[in-house]
Formats: structure tokens, C-alpha cells, sequence
């Protein structure tokens, strides 16, 4: 392995091999750097950062639409496409 150990990614690891996995110190700082041999074999990256646990969206109950309401955002998704359906040749 000629790639330089980042020190704090090791400790780290090393710490996680203990703690999870039992370890004694030495035979978890041996087990990261084979990890981290592995990583760069296969040309991985090791993220270290925080979990972030997302909040719940609020519920909205979906606005029934009347009909009246149903024709105007038709026009308006026609109008904004571009497209003219009353010129189709099924129409005519």
C-alpha cells in the first residue's frame, strides 16, 4: 500500500472495529488499515460526517378539485406546453 493513512480516518476506524466488532485496539487498527486497503482497491471513498434524521413532513390532505377547477389547470398545463389540441386531426 503506497497511499499515505490519514490518521483521524484510522483512529476512527479503529474505533468502530472495537467498539462493534470486539476488538482489542491492535488487531482493530490492523483490520482498518486492511479496510482501507480494500477501499482503495476498489477505488472507494470513506464519507465521515453526521447522520442527519430527517423530520416527518406535516400531512396535507389533498383539495378536492371541482370540475370547474379540473378544466382551468387543463388549459393552463396546454397553455404552458406550447401545445394546440384543437388543431389535431382527430378534432377536425
Amino acid at each position: 500500500m503506497n497511499k499515505i493513512v490519514q490518521p483521524v480516518i484510522h483512529d476512527v476506524l479503529t474505533q468502530i472495529f472495537c467498539k462493534h466488532y470486539k476488538l482489542e485496539p491492535m488487531p482493530a487498527a490492523q483490520q482498518a488499515l486492511r479496510f482501507m486497503e480494500i477501499l482503495d482497491l476498489y477505488q472507494m471513498e470513506l464519507v465521515i460526517g453526521e447522520w442527519l434524521v430527517p423530520e416527518p413532513a406535516p400531512y396535507v390532505a389533498p383539495k378536492r378539485l371541482t370540475m370547474w377547477d379540473q378544466i382551468a389547470l387543463d388549459i393552463e398545463d396546454i397553455d404552458a406546453s406550447g401545445r394546440e389540441p384543437w388543431l389535431a386531426k382527430e378534432i377536425q
